[in-house]
């Protein structure tokens, strides 16, 4: 943006570090540690997976706990915004997928 730029450390969905830079010359680092995994869970089904254990509470916090129908820090409204967006970015570089045609028997 024009106040500045953050960087996320790949990979995305388990990132470690987060650079802000504000455009200043001094940058600022956040490291943030993985949760580890209950001595219960069983195996995840790709490295780093356990990353994703903070959405998973945010689901099960927003519906037992406040009986919600989703996340008030990722809203539906954030989710169609951003899945229209990404549409966008892939229309204007020509990435095309199969799945983004209907099939002629339906």
């Amino acid at each position: 943006g024009s106040k500045g730029r953050l960087v996320i450390d790949a990979p995305a969905h388990t990132p470690t570090r987060v650079r802000v830079d504000r455009g200043t010359g001094d940058a600022e680092l956040f490291e943030f540690a993985l949760p580890k995994p209950a001595v219960s869970a069983s195996t995840f089904n790709f490295g780093g997976s356990v990353g994703l254990s903070y959405e998973a509470a945010a689901v099960t916090r927003a519906i037992l706990h406040d009986r919600a129908t989703e996340c008030a820090e990722y809203p539906l409204s954030e989710s169609l915004f951003l899945a229209g967006l990404m549409d966008t970015i892939r229309r204007d570089l020509g990435v095309v997928y199969d799945a983004d045609f209907t099939p002629s028997y339906l």
